[in-house]
């Protein structure tokens, strides 16, 4: 940068500055000016003036309907007549009770079961036998035979 630049851009800038400053306003700006301002107040005047109305009126409606009397509550008193029982036989019900005097409920042997009690009576010895041997059977671990499967081979490789 040379030392003589910030020189000349000040004196353009001053130029520009003195030129501006030389200007004179519009003819009745400030007037035009003024006037605005009037106007702004006023407005905003009356709009104070709208909603204090606005406010009073309201509070009037409160004061009116808290300060009305109320009307106390009519006590009326119905007196009913007390119902006369009316005496009817008992009729039984036609329905058989579905409610048995034993529970749970006996049913028949099935075949099986009584096959099981036909041996029982037939041979009691080797039936109790019978059932010694399925009881000691029981207690066992039961054993499967390790199943072998043979590989599948494909047409192609015969």
């Amino acid at each position: 940068m040379r030392s003589d630049e910030p020189d000349a851009i000040d004196r353009v800038i001053d130029e520009a500055l003195s030129r501006y400053a030389s200007e004179e306003p519009l003819a009745g700006l400030e007037q035009r000016v003024l006037q605005r301002i009037r106007e702004k107040d006023s407005r905003l005047t009356r709009w104070w003036w709208l909603a204090a109305v606005g406010f009073a009126a309201s509070l009037g409606l409160m004061a009116v309907v808290w300060t009305r009397p109320v009307a106390e509550p009519v006590r009326v008193e119905l007196t009913m007549p007390k119902p006369t029982p009316i005496l009817t036989a008992a009729v039984p019900s036609r329905r058989p009770s579905s409610k048995r005097r034993e529970f749970p409920t006996r049913v028949p042997f099935t075949r099986e079961e009584r096959a099981l009690m036909a041996l029982v009576e037939q041979a009691p010895e080797e039936t109790a036998r019978a059932f010694r041997e399925l009881r000691q059977r029981s207690d066992e671990p039961i054993r499967v035979e390790e199943i072998k499967i043979q590989l599948l081979q494909a047409e192609d490789s015969r």
